[in-house]
């Protein structure tokens, strides 16, 4: 009995042995060890093309690492770019400053941020863009879609009632009243469908005229001491002229 068993356990390892070598054998050609035997399931080629130049640069510089360290030049790091600021709060007072030192219009501000502080922009050159609504012949209403504000024309050749409904950009002075009631815009120049119209500045001509007017009340004080100057000569002529009359009718009397 134990002779016929021990054969078989023989043979039973042998057929077992001879099946793992076989097994290891056709599961060795799958294993991740020999993964890069295998060709690629899905080729990339741009990605092949960007890592070409990557492993070149790599290497050259790891050339030039051992063969040229005399060469190598130090590099600076990049400054820091500087930070923005968005600080709505000082932006008028920018403006304002730059407008106070030069003659360009202060652009860029809506009528919701005038209205706001209008007392910071008071006497400035602004330019605003937006719907115009004529009042009459010297008056319209801006509307920038923040607020609207009132605009005065001080020009006659300057029709405004074809401005209803236009968009138009206004470059003028901003005024307000002395008790902060009142502001508005007294423009300089209008542009409406590609035109500009350069609105002539009143206030000049006005303060001429007031200065003729002046001195021609002057002229005529002085032109009025005149006459009174010259009726006093006349008066004294006059006199001179009775003088030798009662001097003949005194002559007269001796005759007689």
């Amino acid at each position: 009995m134990v002779k016929k068993i021990f054969p078989l356990i023989i043979v039973s390892s042998l057929i077992s042995a001879g099946l793992l070598y076989l097994g290891f054998m056709i599961l060795g050609q799958y294993t991740p060890a020999h993964a890069s035997s295998l060709k690629a399931l899905v080729a990339d080629s741009t990605l092949q093309d960007s890592v070409a130049p990557v492993n070149a640069a790599d290497s050259s510089l790891s050339g030039k690492g051992e063969s040229g360290e005399k060469e190598s030049r130090p590099v600076s790091p990049a400054a820091p770019a500087a930070p923005v600021s968005l600080d709505t709060s000082t932006r008028s007072q920018s403006l304002s400053e730059t407008t106070s030192t030069g003659s360009a219009p202060v652009t860029g501000i809506t009528i919701a941020e005038l209205l706001k502080n209008p007392g910071l922009h008071d006497d400035l050159v602004l330019t605003i863009t937006g719907i115009a609504t004529s009042l009459n012949s010297e008056k319209f209403l801006l509307n920038d879609g923040t607020g609207q504000i009132l605009v005065e024309v001080e020009d006659e050749m300057v029709s405004l009632s074809n401005l209803n409904g236009l968009s138009v950009t206004v470059t003028g002075k901003f005024e307000l009243s002395r008790d902060s009631t009142l502001a508005k815009l007294e423009a300089r120049s209008l542009t409406f469908q590609g035109q500009t119209i350069i609105v002539d500045d009143l206030d000049d001509d006005d303060d001429d005229l007031d200065d003729d007017e002046d001195s021609g009340e002057d002229l005529d004080d002085d032109g009025d001491v005149d006459d009174d100057d010259g009726d006093d000569d006349h008066d004294g002529s006059g006199g001179g002229n009775s003088g030798p009359g009662s001097g003949d009718s005194g002559s007269g009397g001796g005759d007689d």
